[in-house]
C-alpha cells in the first residue's frame, strides 16, 4: 500500500516536472490540459468539501459494502480462517455505524450508554429481590451466584455478599463495555473527518499556490524526496 502511494506520488510529480516536454507536441499538450483540468476540478471537489456531508455518505457507503459482503458470503460461502475478507462485514458495519451515531450527536448517545452500565450494574440486585420476593422468579440469580461462588472456589456465600460482589462484577463489565463503546464512537468518526478536513485545507492551499513553486516542490521531491522514500520502504522502514 505505502509502495503504490510512493510510485503514484513520483509519477505525478514526475508528470509536473516534465511538464514543459511533454507540451513540446500537439498531443502532448491536449494530455497536459486534459490532466491539469482534472486535477483543478478535483482539488475545487476538494477544497470545498462539507465535512458532515460527506460523514454521512461515508456511513452509507460502508452500511452498503457491510450488506454487500454479506450477500456474497452467503451465495458464494465464507472465506478460510486466515482471509482478512471474512471479517469485512463487521468491520465495515462497526463503521457504518459509529459514523452514523457520531452524526447523530454523540453526547446523547454517551448519556445513554451510562444509562446501560448504571442498569447493568443494579441487574444483580433487581434479580435477587424478584426472586425472594416475587412469584415471578426463573431462577436466574441462583445461576449466577452459583457461577460467582464457583469463580471465588467456595461453596457458599451469604446472599447480601453475594449480591455485592455480583454488583462488582457487572459495573465492572459495564465500565469496560462503556470505555470501549465510547472509543468507538469516538475514534473512528474523528479519524475520517480528520482526513476529510485535511484533504480539503491542503487542497485550499494547493489552489492558492504559484506554479511556479509547485514545479519547484515537485522538482525536489521527485529528484531528493521520492527515492529517499522508496530506499526507506524497501528496508522496512516505512
Amino acid at each position: 500500500m505505502v509502495f503504490a502511494l510512493l510510485i503514484f506520488l513520483q509519477v505525478l510529480a514526475g508528470v509536473i516536472t516534465s511538464d514543459g516536454l511533454i507540451r513540446s507536441t500537439p498531443h502532448g499538450n491536449l494530455v497536459m490540459a486534459t490532466l491539469r483540468q482534472a486535477g483543478i476540478n478535483i482539488l475545487r471537489w476538494r477544497a470545498s468539501a462539507d465535512c458532515k456531508k460527506e460523514l454521512h455518505r461515508i456511513s452509507l457507503y460502508f452500511g452498503f459494502m457491510a450488506l454487500a459482503f454479506v450477500l456474497i458470503f452467503y451465495f458464494f460461502g465464507v472465506p478460510g480462517d486466515s482471509n482478512i475478507f471474512r471479517n469485512m462485514p463487521g468491520i465495515f458495519l462497526c463503521i457504518g455505524i459509529s459514523c452514523s451515531i457520531y452524526l447523530k450527536g454523540i453526547r446523547g448517545n454517551v448519556k445513554e450508554m451510562v444509562s446501560f452500565t448504571a442498569l447493568f450494574a443494579v441487574t444483580p440486585v433487581l434479580l435477587y429481590l424478584i426472586e425472594n420476593n416475587t412469584v415471578y422468579g426463573i431462577g436466574t440469580y441462583a445461576v449466577l451466584s452459583k457461577a460467582a461462588a464457583a469463580l471465588l472456589g467456595i461453596s457458599h456465600l451469604a446472599d447480601i455478599w453475594m449480591v455485592i460482589f455480583l454488583v462488582i462484577v457487572s459495573a465492572l463489565g459495564g465500565f469496560i463495555a462503556f470505555v470501549f463503546g465510547t472509543l468507538l464512537l469516538c475514534t473512528i468518526p474523528l479519524i475520517i473527518l480528520s482526513i476529510i478536513s485535511t484533504s480539503s485545507c491542503l487542497s485550499r492551499k494547493i489552489l492558492k499556490m504559484d506554479h511556479k513553486l509547485i514545479f519547484f516542490v515537485s522538482c525536489i521531491y521527485s529528484v531528493i524526496v521520492s527515492p529517499i522514500l522508496l530506499a526507506l520502504e524497501s528496508k522496512g522502514v516505512i
